[in-house]
């Protein structure tokens, strides 16, 4: 038998014991063969019961919601020894005035009277439950709305990982996304290359969410990206971090499909800088070209013709502006074809084009002859037959030159002045004496080659 001694001690730790239970802030209920027998103050103000009379002696699953209790009493049923307990569980309780909460319960197998019970510690977690809850649903929303976005979003975590793309992701780059290997591992950036905004591919490493990854630096780009199906897709793309400083941040790039509106720019282009009815550099253009080509480095000799159709207000007279527009398509189709790769050919105006040649110049000759030939060979317009001829005048512009695309243009159409004015269907070389003869309203002089 215990001592006297002994039997104090216990009761000290008892009276010691139930003076921390009941001051404790955690709720705590003990129950025993499924009947509640002590619930602590905080217990009571958490299931908002006034006195220990009002739970004691009720089963206790009358304060669990019917959801929660099969799962209770299936923990409870496993705790076996005094003292196992069970893992911290999330579960819907009932209160008196019938509102439901949820605690995070840890149930412990004690003895209660030296009959098995068990104790039951429960913390309040309705509001972290119900901010995980707002948190899910935020985002499974965002994930939904990022979903049906018509743009593109790509996102990775900081190792260059995918961690996320959109439908519209798939769609726009067809292809489907690839989690094998890392965006900024050098096989992803062979298997999937990406062009500049000029259609020159972007190293591995210099590719704009590589870039991003690296450094943190917000990104907006133009880039082109070959789908599976072989067909090349322009996008404008923003790359920036998630959180941005944080060295552990993931990526997100957004993009959206330009690959019609690129299109479309490029068709506006062309057709500002292209004449309709030839397909020919307009004007404009030709002069930026020719001054293109004067500009070459290094310095080359170059040849400028400046051709005129000699008979083609004749054609559109006797045969209407139809078969004139036909005769002049045709024409230009034959000049092109007459000059080289390298040469430049654009329609000046009218019945008026300028060809341009590039390095040695001791063939222009043998040239203006072949298009002089061309030129004069029948055209079927229909039922019409309709010969053209052409005057041509040309500059040759040395080295040592420094005569602008506007100025060496302008002197050989005042070389193929003098051709027409001889007549016609002859070429004429500009020298610096013809400026002289004009202003003296003089024809002739030159080195002519009249045919």
């Amino acid at each position: 038998m215990r001592g006297s001694a002994g039997v104090t001690a216990d009761r000290s730790l008892f009276e010691a014991y139930q003076v921390l239970v009941e001051r404790a802030v955690e709720a705590l209920c003990i129950h025993q063969d499924g009947v509640v027998v002590y619930v602590n103050p905080a217990g009571l103000r958490l299931l908002r019961i006034d006195s220990q009379s009002q739970i004691v002696g009720r089963p206790v699953a009358e304060f669990f919601h019917p959801d929660s209790v099969p799962a209770l009493f299936e923990r409870i049923a496993a705790l076996t020894v005094s003292g196992a307990h069970s893992e911290p569980t999330s579960v819907r309780m009932r209160r008196a005035d019938g509102t439901t909460l949820w605690v995070e319960a840890i149930t412990v197998a004690t003895r209660w009277n030296d009959r098995p019970a068990y104790q039951a510690m429960l913390q309040d977690s309705t509001d972290q439950r119900v901010a995980e809850e707002a948190a899910r649903a935020a985002e499974t929303q965002f994930s939904e709305v990022v979903s049906s976005l018509a743009e593109g979003v790509v996102i990775v975590d900081h190792r260059g990982w995918l961690q996320f793309a959109n439908p519209a992701a798939a769609r726009i780059l067809g292809t489907q996304a690839d989690t094998s290997v890392p965006v900024n591992d050098v096989a992803y950036a062979t298997r999937y290359p990406v062009y500049d905004e000029q259609g020159k591919p972007i190293p591995p490493g210099e590719r704009p969410l590589e870039v991003t990854l690296r450094t943190g630096e917000r990104r907006r780009d133009i880039l082109g990206f070959d789908r599976d199906d072989g067909r090349r897709v322009w996008i404008a793309a923003t790359c920036h971090p998630v959180n941005p400083g944080a060295p552990d941040s993931s990526v997100v790039m957004s993009f959206t499909d330009i690959t019609d509106q690129r299109a479309h720019s490029a068709r506006l282009a062309y057709q500002a800088t292209h004449d309709s009815l030839t397909d020919l550099p307009n004007r404009g253009q030709t002069v930026q070209m020719v001054e293109h080509h004067l500009q070459t480095r290094p310095p080359t000799p170059v040849a400028v013709l400046f051709i005129d159709i000699d008979n083609l207000k004749t054609i559109n007279d006797s045969h209407g502006h139809v078969v004139g527009d036909r005769a002049l398509q045709a024409a230009a189709h034959r000049v092109r074809r007459a000059l080289g790769g390298s040469d430049f050919f654009g329609r000046y105006g009218g019945d008026e084009f300028v060809a341009l040649r590039h390095g040695p110049t001791d063939d222009v000759r043998d040239l203006s002859d072949t298009l002089h030939r061309e030129l004069s060979q029948p055209i079927n317009v229909g039922a019409h037959e309709v010969r053209l001829n052409a005057s041509i005048g040309v500059v040759i512009r040395g080295v040592g030159d420094t005569r602008t695309a506007s100025q060496v243009i302008a002197d050989a159409d005042l070389a193929m002045y003098v051709a027409k004015s001889l007549g016609g269907d002859q070429t004429h070389y500009f020298d610096e004496r013809l400026h002289d003869l004009v202003a003296d309203d003089t024809i002739g002089g030159g080195d002519d080659d009249s045919r």
